[in-house]
Formats: structure tokens, C-alpha cells, sequence
């Protein structure tokens, strides 16, 4: 087989290889991509699909293969690779300044995924509570059907059991209310309560 999906291997060669050596975590759709521009992707037939997802996670949203944002990506690899958090370098410096400008936010916080994301604020939640409310006031209120990721503290976030199914014990201290229901939300937030979180839309 060519190294290269794009150089020969056919949609049913890649599914079956996907198969054998990725572990099954998510079902799949039965169909495989080789090649991306703007907003469509290929699969090895040359199979045209309007990518109505964004990549799956709304992580395309400039589209596949932009010349600017592969521009941008090439001239970054070739000067520098990558920076720990343990130094400083210009390009999240900048990066970081641009965000706080265009938002209302004042300091920004780099993550991987949403999942990453949402990990950090339970923990920036309760560092701050327990700090400015006390040592017992870690409860976080959530909403029923909700989905906040596939870690420990965002699936024990989520308001879903189905998503917690075979991972039990979830980890303490959340509680879960109705979506949007102020009533709701105000009965159950006593003073342990250390933070709300809520989607602005609910999509699982």
C-alpha cells in the first residue's frame, strides 16, 4: 500500500486499516476523506461532499486548505516549531493580545479542545469559590441533556447519563437543573454552589 491515502488507497482500505489498529471510541460514518478544499472534501473515488460540519468539530471554519492559513501554517513550522508554556515566545504573545482586543475577555487561556477548555474553567471555578466563598462551596450546576466533553470532569458535568454509562463513579459535586429554568436554577443554588454552566445551545 502507498504511504500516502491521497496516492492510491481506496475509501475501503482506509476503513478497513482505521479498523484494525485505531481504537473504537466514536462510530463512524462509513465513508473516508482524502482531501479537503474550501468547503468541500474528496474521498479516494473523487466523491464530492459539501462539508456542512466544519470539520467535524467546527475546527475548519476558514475551510480546508486556505491559502493564507496554509501560508501561515508553512512559515510558522519553518521558524519555529514549538514553545512550552514553561517559555515565552512572540506568536502566542501576539495571538493572545489580538483575542483579548477583538473580545471582552482581559487574559487568555490556550487549550486544545473544548473539553480542555471546560476542564479549565471547574478548576478556575473552584480555585476562585473556594478562595472568595469558602472551602465548601465547590458545587457547580449544570443542565439535564447538556454535553461538555469526554474527560472525567466534563462528563461528570454532563447532564446525560448516557454518556456516563460504564464510567462510574463520576466524579462529586455537580447537580443538575433544567436548561434555562431560572426557578430552577435559583432553588438549587445554595451557598456551596461555586458556578453555573450552561451551552448556549444544546446540541447532544
Amino acid at each position: 500500500m502507498p504511504e500516502n491515502a491521497a496516492n492510491g488507497w481506496t475509501s475501503e482500505q482506509i476503513i478497513a486499516m482505521d479498523k484494525a489498529y485505531v481504537m473504537g471510541t466514536y462510530g463512524r460514518a462509513p465513508v473516508a476523506f482524502v482531501r479537503g478544499e474550501g468547503m468541500y472534501l474528496w474521498t479516494a473515488e473523487g466523491e464530492r461532499f459539501l462539508d456542512m460540519v466544519s470539520g467535524g468539530r467546527a475546527g475548519c471554519g476558514l475551510g480546508h486548505c486556505h491559502p493564507k492559513v496554509t501560508r501561515a501554517i508553512q512559515e510558522q513550522a519553518e521558524t519555529l516549531a514549538f514553545v512550552s508554556n514553561d517559555y515565552y515566545c512572540p506568536t502566542r504573545a501576539e495571538l493572545a493580545r489580538r483575542l483579548s482586543e477583538r473580545t471582552h475577555g482581559y487574559k487568555v487561556f490556550f487549550t486544545n479542545s473544548g473539553t480542555e477548555a471546560t476542564e479549565g474553567a471547574l478548576k478556575l471555578a473552584r480555585k476562585w469559590s473556594k478562595k472568595a466563598k469558602g472551602p465548601e462551596a465547590v458545587e457547580i450546576l449544570t443542565a439535564y441533556q447538556s454535553f461538555h466533553g469526554r474527560s472525567y470532569g466534563a462528563m461528570s458535568a454532563t447532564g446525560q447519563a448516557k454518556f456516563q454509562e460504564g464510567f462510574e463513579p463520576i466524579l462529586p459535586g455537580f447537580r443538575y437543573m433544567r436548561f434555562l429554568d431560572r426557578q430552577t436554577i435559583v432553588q438549587k443554588m445554595p451557598d456551596e454552589t461555586c458556578a453555573v454552566m450552561l451551552e448556549t445551545i444544546q446540541g447532544e
